[in-house]
C-alpha cells in the first residue's frame, strides 16, 4: 500500500468520524428553544429566549412561572441537576459517580432523606403545589421533549427538598469553624494565646487525632465539589443609596461565586407573572429565585457562613449485641429511624456522622448536632421573589428558618440588611463538644436581625458593623475582603455605572501594602541579585492581583513559604490548614508579622541558636523562589501569576460523544486573591484556584446589567453554549429583545380545539 492511499484512507477515516459527530450532535443532541406544546399548565406560558440564551417566561401566576422554570432548568442544566439529585439523595453510586460513595454514606449516616421526607409533610398544599409544578417542568422537558428512556426516574417534589437540605448542610460542613485549625491539646494554649480571634482555633485529644482526620477526609470529599466555604448561594451585595450615583437613582449591586471544580449552578431568569416583572438568579435544581429585582424593589440574598454544626464523641458498649452509648444520662440505646433506602442511628444530639467513616472507631461513635431548613426555609425561598414590597419581604424573612441567611434588600427610599435563620451556642475550644453541651443543639435558638442604613454592605463572609449576637454566631467576618471593598468605595463620592463594573472587578489588595513596608526592608538586607529583582517589581507593583503580573506571584509565594517557616516546627501536622484557610487566619498574621514578638518565629529544631522573624523571612524567601524554578523555570519574568493561579472548569454536561472526542477542558488563568473585590480564591501552596466570582450584576429601577462567567447551559450541542470565562464583560439584561419563543398550551385549551 502507498503512503499516498494511507492517507488518503486516513483523510476518509477522519472526515468520517467528524461527519458522524456532526449527525450525532444535530439529530440526537440539538436543543429547540422554539416549539409548542400542551401540558398541564392554568394559563397560556411563553418563554422567550433573550440575549445570551437567558430566558424570559410569561405566565399569568406562580405555579405556572414555577413549572416553566423547572422545564428550562432542565433544557439546559439538566446533568448538572441529575448530578446534584444522586449527591442530594444518597445514590451517586447507582448514577456510576463511584467516588462519592462517601457522600452517599455520610447523606444517609445524617439522615437527610428522613429530614427530608418529614419537612415535606409539614409544607402547606400551596407550597407542596409550586414544587410539585416545578418538578412537572423539569419531567416534562425530560420524558416529553427529549423522550428519554423507561430507565431514567422521574423528579418529585422530595428531591427539591433533599437538594435544598443537602446544599445547605455542604455550605455548612466545609465552613465548620472547628475544623479550620485543629490543634491537639499540648499545642493549644500557646496557639491560643498568640491569636486575637479565639473562634478559629480548637483543641482536641491526641487519641481523637483518628477522628478528627475521619471528619477532614470526609469534608474535603464535599469541598472537592463545591469549594473550601461552599458553593450555594455565596457572595456579596451593596446597596448604593442614590446621594452616591449620578442617577440619583437607589443601586444594587451584587457578586456571587462559586467552586470551579463544576459547571457553575448559578442561572439567569426573567418572569412576567401578571403584572409584576421579576429580573432574578436562581441556582439549577432548585426553585428559589435568591436575587434580583422587581417593580417594587431590589434584592439579593446569602447562605452565611456560621456556626451551625457541632461534634460530640460518645463512648459506646455493646450489650447483648445491643449497642449502647454513654448519655449524660448514663449509657442509652442508640436510636435507628430507616425507610426502603436508609438507615439512621441517632443519639440525644444528633445522627451519627461515624457511619460514614473509612474506619469504624473502637468503643466510640460520632454524632453530628446540625441547623436544618424547615418549612419556613421553603416558604420564604419560594415566596421573597412575589412579595409586593420592601416591607412583605421583610415579614418573610422573619419565618426563614435554617442555615443563618443575610439579605441585602433595597427599595428607592430604604435600604435593609436582614439576618435570619437558627445558630448553634458557642463550641469553646473543644473539636468535639461534651455530651452535656451536645444535648443544648437540638433546639437551636432563633435570630434574626434588621438593621435599616442609607447603604448596606453584607454577605455570606462578611457583615457591616456585626452585632455582638452576630459575632458569635458567625464563622468568620472576613475584614480582609471588606476593607477590599471600602476601598474600592472610597474612591467615588458619585458613581456611574461603569464606576460599579469596575468595583465588582476590582483585583486590588489594597492590604499587601502593610506587607509590603517590612518586606522591602527585609530585602534590602539580603545580598543576592533575586532579593534586589523581587524589589523592583514591589518598587512597580499598583498592588493588583492581575493574571499577568509576577508581583502577585513573589508575593504569595513569599506569605506562603513565610507561614510554613514560622509554624511547620511546632504545627507540622496543622500548617497545612493555615496555608489552605489563609483568607481565615490573614488577619492574625498580618498582626504577628508585623509585631514581631512571636515565639512561633523561632525553631524549636535549631535547640543551639534562636531565630528571629527576619532570619525565617530569608529562609521563605529563599524556599518560594525554588518552588518556581522548578515548576515554571529560572526566569522571574516568566513567573505570571496566571501561570499557578488558574483552574480547569469541569463542565459535567451531556457527555456526549461530542465532548469526549472534540472537548478538552482548559486550565483558565484568574486575577484577583483570597481578599480582593472581584475573588478568586485558592487554598493550597501551588495556588490552584478553587472558587471564584462567576457573577457580577448591578440594578436600578431602570438599569439591570450583568456578568456572568457562564453560558445559560451546560449542554455543548445548543446554539446558547459558550466556555467558562473569567471576566466576560457587562452586558445589558433587556426583556424586550425576544428571540425563540417556546409555547406551552393548558390541557383544558387544547381539549376545546
Amino acid at each position: 500500500m502507498t503512503r499516498k492511499t494511507i492517507l488518503v484512507i486516513i483523510g476518509a477515516a477522519v472526515a468520517g468520524i467528524i461527519l458522524a459527530i456532526g449527525i450525532y450532535r444535530f439529530y440526537f443532541l440539538s436543543v429547540s428553544y422554539h416549539d409548542t406544546i400542551t401540558e398541564g399548565v392554568a394559563f397560556p406560558v411563553a418563554i422567550y429566549r433573550l440575549d445570551k440564551g437567558y430566558p424570559l417566561i410569561i405566565a399569568e401566576n406562580r405555579d405556572d412561572a414555577l413549572y416553566a422554570l423547572g422545564l428550562v432548568h432542565a433544557q439546559d442544566r439538566l446533568q448538572q441537576m441529575e448530578f446534584l439529585r444522586s449527591l442530594a439523595t444518597g445514590n451517586s453510586v447507582q448514577y456510576g459517580l463511584s467516588q462519592y460513595e462517601r457522600i452517599d454514606r455520610m447523606v444517609k449516616a445524617i439522615g437527610l432523606p428522613l429530614k427530608a421526607k418529614a419537612l415535606l409533610s409539614e409544607l402547606s398544599p400551596q407550597y407542596i403545589q409550586a414544587l410539585q409544578q416545578y418538578v412537572r417542568g423539569i419531567n416534562t422537558y425530560i420524558f416529553k421533549i427529549k423522550h428519554a428512556g423507561k430507565n431514567k426516574i422521574q423528579w418529585d417534589a422530595l428531591d427539591i427538598v433533599s437538594i435544598s437540605l443537602f446544599l445547605e448542610f455542604c455550605n455548612a460542613f466545609v465552613s465548620n469553624s472547628e475544623l479550620f485549625f485543629p490543634v491537639e491539646d499540648k499545642d493549644f494554649s500557646l496557639l491560643n494565646r498568640e491569636l486575637t480571634n479565639k473562634k478559629i482555633v480548637c483543641s482536641y485529644k491526641q487519641q481523637d487525632y483518628s477522628v478528627i482526620k475521619e471528619i477532614k477526609q470526609l469534608q474535603q470529599l464535599v469541598a472537592s465539589i463545591f469549594g473550601m466555604y461552599g458553593s450555594y448561594c455565596r457572595g456579596f451585595a451593596v446597596a448604593i443609596p442614590p446621594r452616591m450615583m449620578y442617577t440619583d437613582a437607589a443601586t444594587l449591586c451584587s457578586s456571587y461565586e462559586h467552586s470551579v471544580s463544576i459547571y457553575p449552578l448559578i442561572y439567569p431568569v426573567n418572569f412576567q407573572v401578571g403584572g409584576k416583572v421579576i429580573e432574578g438568579y436562581t441556582y439549577a435544581g432548585l426553585p428559589y429565585v435568591v436575587a434580583g429585582k422587581t417593580n417594587a424593589f431590589r434584592y439579593a440574598s446569602f447562605s452565611l457562613l456560621a456556626d451551625s454544626q457541632l461534634l460530640c464523641k460518645y463512648q459506646t458498649q455493646m450489650r447483648n449485641n445491643v449497642l449502647f452509648y454513654n448519655s449524660p444520662l448514663g449509657y442509652k440505646e442508640l436510636q435507628c429511624q430507616q425507610d426502603s433506602q436508609c438507615m439512621t442511628r441517632l443519639t440525644d444530639s444528633g445522627p451519627v456522622i461515624s457511619d460514614a467513616f473509612e474506619h469504624n472507631l473502637k468503643d466510640a461513635i460520632v454524632a453530628i448536632a446540625f441547623v436544618s431548613p424547615s418549612k419556613g426555609y421553603i416558604e420564604s425561598m419560594i415566596d421573597i421573589a412575589f412579595a409586593s414590597s420592601i416591607n412583605d419581604v421583610v415579614q418573610i424573612a422573619q419565618k426563614y428558618k435554617g442555615q443563618p441567611r443575610v439579605f441585602v434588600v433595597q427599595d428607592d427610599t430604604r435600604a435593609y440588611q436582614i439576618v435570619a435563620g437558627n445558630s448553634m451556642p458557642d463550641n469553646e475550644t473543644s473539636v468535639l463538644v461534651s455530651p452535656d453541651k451536645a444535648i443544648l443543639a437540638k433546639n437551636p435558638p432563633f435570630i434574626f436581625e434588621m438593621r435599616q442604613s442609607d447603604m448596606c454592605i453584607a454577605g455570606s463572609e462578611f457583615v457591616e458593623k456585626p452585632s455582638p449576637t452576630l459575632q458569635r454566631v458567625m464563622t468568620f467576618n472576613n475584614t480582609g475582603r471588606l476593607s477590599s471593598l471600602y476601598h474600592e468605595l472610597s474612591q467615588y463620592s458619585e458613581m456611574q455605572y461603569r464606576d460599579i463594573e469596575k468595583i465588582l472587578f476590582s483585583d486590588t489588595y489594597p492590604d499587601a501594602r502593610e506587607y509590603l513596608i517590612i518586606i522591602n526592608n527585609l530585602l534590602d538586607k539580603m545580598p543576592i541579585t533575586s532579593a534586589k529583582l523581587a524589589k523592583v517589581y514591589f518598587r512597580d507593583w499598583d498592588l493588583t492581583m492581575k493574571s499577568v503580573q509576577v508581583a502577585p506571584t513573589l508575593f504569595n509565594a513569599m506569605i506562603a513559604a513565610l507561614i510554613q517557616e514560622t509554624f511547620a516546627d511546632e504545627l507540622p501536622y496543622a500548617v497545612d490548614d493555615i496555608v489552605r484557610h489563609y483568607v481565615i487566619f490573614e488577619p492574625e498574621f498580618l498582626r504577628i508579622f508585623k509585631e514581631d514578638k512571636s515565639l512561633y518565629f523561632d525553631d524549636i529544631t535549631t535547640l543551639e541558636k534562636t531565630e528571629s522573624r527576619d532570619m525565617i523571612f530569608d529562609r521563605a524567601f529563599l524556599h518560594s523562589l525554588k518552588f518556581f524554578n522548578y515548576t515554571i523555570g529560572p526566569y522571574i519574568d516568566e513567573w505570571k501569576w496566571g501561570k499557578v493561579h488558574n483552574a480547569t472548569i469541569n463542565h459535567l454536561d451531556s457527555g456526549s460523544l461530542v465532548k469526549n472526542v472534540m472537548g478538552k477542558n482548559k486550565a483558565i488563568a484568574f486575577d484577583g486573591c483570597n481578599t480582593t473585590v472581584y475573588r478568586a480564591l485558592s487554598g493550597e501552596t501551588n495556588f490552584m484556584v478553587d472558587t471564584a466570582t462567576v457573577c457580577c450584576f448591578y440594578m436600578d429601577k431602570t438599569i439591570h446589567r450583568a456578568s456572568v462567567s457562564t453560558g445559560i447551559t451546560s449542554n455543548t450541542a445548543s446554539h446558547y453554549y459558550s466556555e467558562f470565562i473569567a471576566k466576560d464583560s457587562f452586558m445589558d439584561i433587556n426583556l424586550s429583545k425576544r428571540n425563540e419563543l417556546f409555547l406551552i398550551k393548558p390541557l383544558k385549551e387544547a381539549q376545546k380545539q
